[in-house]
């Protein structure tokens, strides 16, 4: 699959319509890979997006599981919020580290992905300012994960016959990687449930 290409996604049970909290409506799944050129780097992304539509006029389009369509899906940012009833719906974070990702202005930034049928439509992006902070935040993170591979390490170096001797140094590392992980638990949930809160849109 290549841009201007895009592949029909089936939910578990088959069905590539998928009715919202409104009977009347529903959307299908698209999904594309997408080749990316920033300054001089070549990479592929996979892009997810939504058809929405009533479900009358969705099942006379006669999408099929795997069925390939002509068109690319498409981001855009913004600094307006895209839901105005929900202002943080569609905030841009920077990877798993819960910040999100703003301007110069402080401005929050916001993404979306959509079908575009033409295939013509560029990305339209908002470049974000707090760089430093999402570096601190990733290099906390990898610290974290550093800190808690020494501690199982240490665990795994003592013999099995012996009693470990919990000293406040290690039992403080421990709680500090507990907390580091119920924070990464959350936002990684924050993450899964982006898709599933744009399946819930009501028309």
């Amino acid at each position: 699959m290549t841009d201007k290409t895009v592949r029909v996604i089936a939910d578990e049970n088959g069905n590539v319509i998928r009715q919202s909290k409104n009977p009347d409506f529903g959307y299908v799944v698209v999904k594309q890979e997408r080749i990316v050129h920033k300054r001089g780097w070549i990479n592929s992304r996979e892009r997810t997006a939504l058809i929405k539509g009533t479900i009358d006029l969705l099942k006379k389009q006669k999408y099929r599981k795997n069925g390939l369509i002509e068109g690319n899906i498409v981001t855009y940012e913004t600094t307006e919020p895209l839901d105005r009833r929900n202002p943080e719906y569609g905030l841009k974070y920077a990877g798993d580290t819960g910040i999100v990702c703003c301007t110069a202005d402080g401005e929050a930034i916001y993404r979306e992905t959509y079908y575009d049928i033409t295939g013509q439509d560029s990305d339209t992006l908002v470049a974000h300012a707090n760089g430093a902070e999402i570096s601190a935040a990733n290099r906390s993170s990898m610290q974290t994960e550093e800190a808690n591979e020494e501690v199982e390490n240490k665990f795994a170096d003592m013999n099995e016959e012996e009693t470990p001797e919990l000293t406040d140094e290690l039992m403080e590392q421990g709680e500090k990687i507990a907390l580091a992980q119920d924070d990464d638990s959350e936002d990684q949930e924050e993450l899964e449930e982006e898709i599933e809160e744009e399946e819930e849109f009501e028309l």
